[in-house]
């Protein structure tokens, strides 16, 4: 069943097109006109995956949408849309709990990365939710050690950089220039929970198959001071998780490693949980089988 979503834009255009976007990747849309219509849409009783909203609309703004989104309907993720390149409101947004941001004239490519990974993490959350309920006493404890980090980048200046802001948000780090010392660095057996890295040389080295290959559970976002999201393109459809275009706010950067980390952290406990209901399910096979043969 196809994923429904809610966009809520006062602008008619603009969720015509967005709507559009989304349909034609297979989607089912809703739309309202401002935050208030799309409260009411939510309360009537209709069930969506995902949410849309403009950040300046009347009545109730995309903030404040947000917000009471947040409250009555928490399990529904949002994502902020606005035409400004201006990114300290997107980062307001994020304050306040959305899952992302969009930013001025994207591209229908560009939402629908935003789109899918808003999904998967909903998606993770609550099938994770699900396993907890039905282990009981046997959940995943989570861990609390410090992330590390490897920084990848040409540029002495920005591995600096990065590693400074990444180590001010209790993050360990460690930078190399190229990414053949980056992949020799993991083949050597150092463990690392997310991967940053510059654009225009991991994909002269093809970094990111290798990467899918050799190290699938390690996230990869994407630094470059190239600005239009094609240039991007390629890396994130060969696996990169997200991306950022130099230069960037400090706090952009920690929201964009915070979103990695967390859909890494889901989709390990994911698969530890399946793995735990698997063998529960053969215990549990085995001994009804044994049970059968004393029967007999």
């Amino acid at each position: 069943m196809a994923d429904r979503i809610l966009v809520v834009n006062d602008e008619e255009v603009c969720c015509e097109i967005i709507s559009s976007m989304l349909t034609s990747a297979g989607y089912q849309c809703w739309t309202a006109s401002d935050g208030l219509d799309a409260l009411a849409v939510l309360n009537s009783g209709e069930e969506f995956e995902l949410l849309i909203a403009n950040l300046n609309m009347p009545s109730l703004d995309g903030i404040g949408l947000l917000i009471r989104t947040k409250e009555q309907f928490p399990d529904v993720p949002v994502v902020i849309e606005t035409a400004t390149n201006y990114v300290y409101f997107a980062l307001e947004a994020i304050r306040n709990g959305a899952y992302d941001y969009i930013v001025g004239h994207f591209e229908r490519e560009q939402l629908l990365i935003v789109v899918r990974r808003a999904l998967e993490y909903r998606r993770l959350k609550l099938a994770n939710r699900d396993y907890e309920k039905r282990l009981g006493t046997l959940t995943i404890p989570t861990a609390h050690e410090p992330k590390r980090i490897l920084v990848q980048d040409d540029e002495e200046t920005i591995r600096e950089i990065v590693s400074s802001m990444l180590i001010s948000s209790h993050y360990e780090c460690r930078a190399v220039a190229s990414p053949k010392e980056a992949l020799d660095i993991l083949s050597s057996g150092e463990q690392f929970d997310l991967i940053l890295c510059g654009l225009l040389e991991t994909l002269e080295d093809n970094f990111f198959k290798r990467m899918g290959e050799q190290f699938p559970d390690i996230p990869l976002v994407v630094l470059s001071a190239c600005h239009g999201f094609s240039m991007f393109s390629p890396a994130l459809r060969d696996g990169a998780y997200d991306y950022l275009m130099k230069p960037f706010e400090r706090e952009q950067l920690i929201f964009a490693v915070r979103r990695a980390l967390e859909c890494r952290r889901l989709k390990l406990e994911n698969r530890e949980y399946k793995a735990r209901l698997e063998k529960l399910a053969r215990i549990s096979a085995e001994r009804r089988s044994a049970s059968d043969l004393q029967g007999r």
